[in-house]
C-alpha cells in the first residue's frame, strides 16, 4: 500500500486528494516525511488495490523535532561516508597488493627492452659497417 499524507487545510491545501505518498509495497520501509506548515495531517494506508484480500498492518508514526531529524540525517551519512571510505580503503590495499606484485614483473620487462634495443642498435651499426 500507499501512505498518504495530506496537507492540511489550513497551510493552503484542502486535506485532500493533495499529498505526498511514500510508497511501502515491498514490505517494512523507513523513510521519513517533512511536514513544513503547522494544522492537521492525515496518515492514509490504502489497501483499495486488494479488496478480497486482507492484510495485517503495523506501522509507527513519530512527530520529531527538526534538530532530531537533522541529527539523525548527518548520522545517516557520516555512516555512508564511513562505510564508502572502508570500500576506498580495501580498494586501495587491493591496489597496493596488484601493484607490488606487477612491479617486479614490470622491471624484468624493462630489463628486456633494453637488451633488445641494445642488440638492435649493435645489429643496426653491424648493417650499416657491412653496406660500406
Amino acid at each position: 500500500g500507499e501512505l498518504d499524507a495530506r496537507e492540511p487545510a489550513a497551510a493552503g491545501g484542502s486535506g485532500l486528494g493533495r499529498g505526498r505518498l511514500l510508497d511501502v509495497r515491498a514490505g517494512s520501509r523507513e523513510g521519513s516525511l517533512a511536514l513544513p506548515n503547522g494544522g492537521r495531517y492525515v496518515a492514509a494506508l490504502d489497501n483499495s488495490h486488494s479488496l478480497l484480500r486482507s492484510k495485517d498492518v503495523s506501522f509507527e508514526l513519530r512527530l520529531l523535532r527538526k534538530a532530531s531529524v537533522l541529527a539523525a540525517e548527518r548520522r545517516g551519512a557520516s555512516a555512508r561516508l564511513e562505510t564508502e571510505l572502508d570500500g576506498r580503503a580495501q580498494r586501495a590495499a587491493e591496489l597496493a597488493r596488484h601493484i607490488a606484485i606487477t612491479e617486479p614483473k614490470l622491471a624484468a620487462l624493462r630489463k628486456q627492452l633494453g637488451e633488445v634495443e641494445a642488440t638492435l642498435q649493435r645489429a643496426r651499426v653491424d648493417q650499416r659497417e657491412n653496406e660500406r
